[in-house]
């Protein structure tokens, strides 16, 4: 056979197999592995958040502390606010659910109440990390059409209408002195935030154990609220 047909064969045959074998590649990574790869970048992002501060960090830095490459990163999350917006929906998914569970049984509506702002300070206090990745961290650089407000997040939680509901039932039933919705909503969290905000940021403080804190300044609210002849059953 010519030598040179011989290597054009061969040629040919070469680059056959260099084809197939860029067709193949690597194989696709199951769910269970990509969830591992994204479990991994919000852990590596929440850390450097709170240690460095978000404005910060960049998107390589995490890449690095998650041991995975900027290619991946990107793949995952668009950018670091991207990150950012995604843990704040899995921390309030988080305490919704343990909101959710802690009213099971309870079916009147200053019960139910009771229960979700005690579940509320204590979901924070036993996790303080979350606290400042939520309320801590202050996303300077987000873009107006891209602006995300945690509160927005969490009015979207379940554990969230259960407390619009009760309030709005409680309105309807006359339990409170005011006959105003919003007015009740606001002034049932900003005292359980301040409780949780004092708790967890004014250290200088020597606080009540929280138990005694805690259900003694919710009482006081609710008593505050509530019409008289509605009895408040203690804990």
């Amino acid at each position: 056979m010519d030598c040179k047909i011989f290597l054009i064969r061969v040629l040919k045959k070469v680059k056959v197999m260099s084809t197939k074998e860029k067709r193949r590649g690597r194989p696709p990574k199951s769910d269970r592995q990509k969830e591992v790869i994204r479990q991994r970048i919000i852990a590596s992002a929440r850390e450097l958040f709170l240690d460095e501060g978000f404005e910060k960090v960049s998107m390589r830095k995490i890449a690095v502390k998650a041991r995975c490459t900027p290619t991946t990163l990107y793949h995952y999350f668009r950018n670091k606010r991207h990150i950012l917006h995604f843990l704040w929906e899995e921390l309030f998914q988080q305490l919704s659910d343990s909101c959710v569970e802690a009213v099971q049984g309870y079916k009147d509506p200053l019960s139910r109440i009771r229960r979700l702002m005690t579940q509320y300070i204590h979901y924070w206090l036993e996790n303080k990390d979350h606290y400042r990745v939520i309320f801590m961290i202050e996303d300077l650089s987000s873009p107006p059409d891209e602006d995300v407000n945690a509160t927005s997040i969490m009015g979207r939680m379940q554990g969230f209408q259960i407390l619009v509901e009760a309030i709005e039932q409680g309105c309807k039933d006359g339990l409170f002195f005011y006959d105003d919705m919003e007015l009740i909503w606001q002034i049932l969290s900003t005292h359980v935030h301040g409780i949780v905000t004092s708790l967890i940021t004014v250290r200088e403080i020597q606080w009540r154990p929280d138990h005694e804190l805690i259900e003694s300044s919710i009482e006081t609210t609710l008593r505050g609220l509530v019409n008289e002849g509605h009895l408040l059953k203690r804990y």
